[in-house]
């Protein structure tokens, strides 16, 4: 083998052993990261059907708008964006940002290449604190159509999901009640 080609091979795989994992670096990837120094196993699961957030409430007979403890009897459900959050969600028009839940206010982060690609990098730059919740909204046309419940800052539920009571409320926060539910 020529003294150029070897060059050119060496080369090659300094470039390779730079670039590391890329698929961490693509559009589209799921975030699936588990707490530093952690040897407990991943779990997985099954796809499930979506759910569109309110269905249960078009049932007219059940009476939800009227029961006390509704989650719509809870104006707003108590929960309210920083200005922050309002400036981010005012600023996007399509895309995927990321949410948190800290003591009653909500907190979206741009995402994606570049940017903050999950709640891990959330955690590891120190932008939120031990407690916080985390969830995903996507936008379309500036309006949230979807909303995924799972974060890694939810390990203390089942599936790392938000509860059913705190997603109603950012729903009803971002005026999404008609967005897609992703688990």
């Amino acid at each position: 083998m020529s003294a150029a080609k070897k060059i050119i091979l060496l080369l090659w795989l300094v470039i390779l052993a730079s670039l590391g994992n890329v698929s961490a670096l693509t559009p589209g990837t799921t975030e699936t990261c588990v707490w530093q120094k952690s040897l407990a196993t991943v779990q997985t699961r099954q796809a499930e059907p979506l759910e569109t957030a309110g269905r249960h409430q078009e049932n007219g007979r059940a009476a939800y708008d009227v029961a006390p403890d509704s989650l719509l009897a809870a104006e707003g459900g108590g929960l309210e964006l920083t200005a922050g959050a309002q400036q981010t969600l005012a600023g996007t028009q399509n895309g995927v940002l990321l949410g948190t839940v800290e003591n009653g206010q909500i907190n979206l982060f741009q995402s994606g290449v570049g940017q903050i690609m999950g709640h891990s990098d959330l955690v590891n730059a120190g932008l939120v604190s031990p407690g916080a919740q985390g969830f995903s909204i996507g936008l379309e046309s500036g309006q949230v159509t979807t909303l995924w419940q799972n974060s890694i800052l939810n390990p203390a539920s089942a599936n790392y999901l938000l509860p059913a009571q705190t997603t109603q409320q950012i729903l009803n926060t971002l005026g999404a009640t008609g967005a897609k539910l992703f688990p």
